[in-house]
């Protein structure tokens, strides 16, 4: 895996684990089109090439309406043994960031 693609696969995770309910796709390539350093929304430009199965495997499960959640809650456990420098307040930061430069831009 490239370096770039594990950067990915770390805040899909991330977002997946921390959501407080499961996430779409559409809102995840949203938050992936959102450049906080620029402050702007590229979704042409910035958007996944790739599925999300492609990127997290057999963790996720991709549901009927678009939503996607681990596979089962060891799934969680597993994920934080995978990402060992993994932290729940910097994607939640990450997170809000994202979010507060969507509702500026918008």
């Amino acid at each position: 895996m490239l370096p770039n693609q594990w950067e990915i696969v770390r805040k899909l995770l991330g977002w997946i684990v921390c959501a407080k309910r499961p996430l779409k796709w559409r809102e995840i390539q949203a938050a992936v089109s959102i450049d906080t350093c620029r402050q702007m929304f590229d979704f042409h430009g910035r958007k996944l090439r790739s599925s999300v199965e492609e990127y997290c495997g057999s963790l996720i499960q991709v549901l009927s309406d678009d939503r996607i959640e681990l596979v089962h809650a060891t799934a969680k456990l597993y994920i934080h043994l995978l990402l060992p420098n993994y932290s729940l307040t910097k994607t939640k930061t990450d997170t809000s960031e994202r979010a507060n430069t969507f509702v500026k831009r918008s």
